[in-house]
């Protein structure tokens, strides 16, 4: 099986790309372990001067995965006093969406066909957490996962996943 994640440093620049490109590069459980492991050797690691992470082909969570996993890439990003830059192949959603905003800078794609519901949600949570602490940022963010989950945007891009199409989101 090839790995989930891949590493490159070059120039400083330590690029971790999530290699998952079957599953819209879908944090699972392996992915994020790999991650969160690749952020604390980053993080340790003087030899990294910027860290990048991106996605092999196009992008794409429970609570309890957030709390348990992704929350700790989360404030790994956060925290980490490196430059993050999120590079962005496609569309995102969900906790790679999350992902992204934790990142410093965020080079991306498009937002315009992506579901209104989602961006709004985590257009406050971001504004939220500027005064918030960053675990009620992180619980909230948790919250806003679920509430997408429950929208007609989630089931149309799930749908969408599925039939391999590309999703015609209402903002509903």
């Amino acid at each position: 099986m090839a790995e989930e994640l891949e590493r490159r440093l070059e120039g400083g620049v330590l690029t971790l790309t999530l290699s998952r490109p079957d599953a819209r590069n879908a944090l699972n459980l392996v992915l994020i372990k790999a991650l969160a492991a690749a952020l604390r050797e980053a993080e340790a690691d003087p030899a990294v001067r910027c860290v990048v992470i991106t996605g092999r082909g196009k992008a794409v969570a429970t609570k309890e995965r957030l709390q348990q996993g992704l929350n700790r890439i989360a404030r790994s990003v956060w925290e980490m006093e490196k430059p993050v830059v999120a590079k962005v192949n496609g569309d995102t959603a969900g906790a790679g969406f999350g992902l992204m905003l934790a990142c410093d800078l965020v080079y991306a794609g498009k937002l315009a066909a992506s579901p209104t519901k989602t961006i709004g949600l985590a257009k406050r949570a971001m504004h939220r957490a500027l005064a918030s602490t960053f675990d009620e940022a992180l619980e909230h963010e948790a919250y806003a996962q679920g509430y997408c989950f429950t929208t007609e945007d989630h089931a149309e891009g799930t749908r969408a996943y599925f039939e391999k199409r590309d999703p015609k989101f209402k903002g509903a």
